[in-house]
């Protein structure tokens, strides 16, 4: 048996996040407009309280108050910038754990310059698919083990093959989830908030990544089961959250 199957065997008597996830934690979202829905309705689904404010003026008060802090970089705007430096500025400095949601720092240099700088306020975790993760670790001219030792950080790289990457450790999972899920918008986002709730109940930053990881794979496999097409499978995934 492999790593992979032994992870899954042991989660597979975990019925639901919501197991997991008994303190409810407020969970506030800076998240693109196009995945706010969904990634607030997984997390109401898990038992979390997701916060979705991102005006610059309200956000200290928000990340202040809330449990875990989840960064997205999509759909950038001055008013959106500003209320993400101010929250992974606070999350840093009250100690809140926060994950960075990288994306599509590869389509703009811009974007890919916002990320180093938010990058110093060192998130618990940085989640991305492969050629997000790419573009920010040749930047820093590092692999992903090196960067997560320059910045304290765990790395959560997704795409055929998912990686979790930790400044002691890595781990390899392969054929996991569907295909299904690279077809619903906001699927990545999600993952990135559950990754940031979890981080509330496991004191290891990479065993909350990696077992989100899993535990959201395996909801995809099964929520595939129950539909017929990414339209159905969107609606059984966030019932199989909530079950």
């Amino acid at each position: 048996m492999n790593e992979i199957e032994e992870i899954k065997e042991g989660l597979e008597s975990i019925k639901s996040f919501s197991e997991i996830l008994i303190s409810k934690p407020k969970v506030h979202c800076i998240v693109n407009d196009v995945a706010m829905t969904l990634t607030a309705n997984a997390l109401l689904a898990v038992g979390a309280q997701p916060s979705m404010t991102i005006d610059p003026f309200e956000v200290r008060a928000f990340t202040e108050s809330a449990d875990a802090l989840n960064i997205n970089l999509g759909m950038l705007t001055n008013d959106r910038r500003s209320a993400i430096r101010t929250s992974a500025k606070c999350a840093h400095k009250k100690n809140i754990p926060w994950v960075l949601d990288t994306t599509m720092i590869d389509r703009s240099s811009l974007r890919l310059d916002f990320c180093d700088d938010l990058i110093e306020h060192v998130p618990t975790v940085v989640r991305g698919n492969e050629v997000e993760i790419d573009a920010l670790t040749q930047r820093a001219g590092k692999s992903r083990s090196d960067f997560c030792k320059s910045y304290n950080t765990i790395l959560v790289t997704t795409g055929e093959t998912d990686w979790v990457d930790s400044p002691k450790k890595s781990c390899e999972l392969k054929k996991l989830g569907h295909a299904w899920m690279n077809q619903v918008t906001g699927m990545g986002c999600t993952l990135s908030a559950l990754i940031a709730a979890m981080l509330t109940a496991h004191d290891d930053a990479f065993n909350a990544a990696l077992n989100t990881l899993v535990i959201y794979s395996i909801i995809g496999e099964r929520a595939a089961q129950e539909s017929k097409g990414p339209g159905s499978f969107m609606n059984n995934f966030i019932d199989r959250l909530s079950i």
